[in-house]
């Protein structure tokens, strides 16, 4: 279906437009479905291991054990078919299935501020990233090692994301629909898109594993909220992506905005809502998609910085 999309989407541009790349950036994603955008927590700063757990710690000065980084951590090493890789696979599994909260969820140990967004969280928050990146990996861990323990881990993650912020859970509503928040902030709504979309994927890869469909039909209303406020994410004028609609405009890294669209085309697949392909194609529009992934991988390996670095603020 997207295919097809994409050639039509082609046909209606103006003549002489640049978009050749646009179809040629969704068929390199489309030809690796299950390789979701995942970081590789090494060339962040500030993360080393501890007993083989990403410690990070940050420019502010706070610290911990952050669970959305081991989850990661152990995602990158699931995309890998060796003995070495599978062991980090196991140990991030094991960490979260340990580390679990009674409720659920993981907690953040440490604070976190960020100016742009107006947020200041202190330790012992929860987020809706940590959820779904969890959630995945435990899934993954089951499927590769049969441990029901983290099979049942992944099942006890979700309840906490249908969980209103303001009693102590991750979803907000929008228009009302249900957004899942990586800051829940009792005071604002945030909404980080890519968050919101990890976790709706997250659910997808659980309800598969035993064909559950009362977890498909809780992603599938989930990617409709997604889908129902993805052009706000648009920078007007352009084919930019914003990090999140609170706060002061941020213009993603190029490393973000290919992650928006390797997003939405994987949701496009799972979910069948169109409109995942049509900010798909164009988002991939961005003239920055033009430098293929080997050229920013080796830029972000010489100076060593994370894909936030390089946002830009308006």
């Amino acid at each position: 279906m997207i295919r097809q999309f994409v050639l039509r989407q082609g046909a209606k541009l103006p003549k002489g437009f640049i978009s050749w790349h646009a179809p040629l950036v969704i068929k390199g994603i489309l030809n690796k479905p299950d390789l979701i955008p995942y970081e590789d927590i090494e060339l962040w700063p500030g993360v080393t291991l501890r007993e083989g757990i990403p410690y990070v710690s940050y420019s502010d000065g706070s610290a911990g054990f952050n669970p959305t980084t081991i989850a990661q951590y152990g995602l990158i090493a699931s995309t890998k078919q060796d003995v070495k890789s599978f062991k980090i696979v196991q140990k991030m599994a094991d960490w979260l299935f340990e580390n679990q909260s009674c409720d659920g969820s993981w907690v953040y140990d440490f604070r976190y501020e960020n100016p742009f967004l107006g947020l200041k969280l202190n330790p012992g928050w929860r987020s809706a990233i940590a959820q779904g990146n969890a959630i995945s990996l435990l899934v993954r861990a089951f499927n590769l090692f049969r441990d029901q323990r983290y099979l049942d881990a992944a099942y006890k993650a979700v309840p906490i994301l249908f969980v209103p912020v303001e009693s102590g859970g991750l979803q907000r509503p929008i228009d009302g629909m249900m957004f899942f928040e990586e800051y829940p902030d009792p005071n604002k709504g945030i909404y980080v898109l890519n968050r919101h979309l990890y976790a709706v994927i997250a659910l997808y890869e659980l309800a598969k594993v035993n064909d559950d469909k009362r977890i498909k039909n809780l992603a599938f209303q989930s990617a409709r909220t997604g889908a129902a406020i993805l052009e706000r994410y648009t920078v007007p004028g352009t084919f930019y992506s914003k990090y999140a609609l609170a706060g002061r405009t941020i213009i993603v890294s190029r490393r973000y905005q290919e992650c928006h669209v390797r997003l939405c085309v994987l949701l496009c697949s799972h979910s069948g809502i169109q409109e995942y392909a049509k900010m798909a194609f164009l988002w991939s529009l961005d003239w920055r998609m033009l430098l293929p992934s080997s050229v920013i991988s080796k830029i972000r390996a010489t100076y060593k910085f994370g894909s936030i670095i390089l946002h830009k603020i308006i």
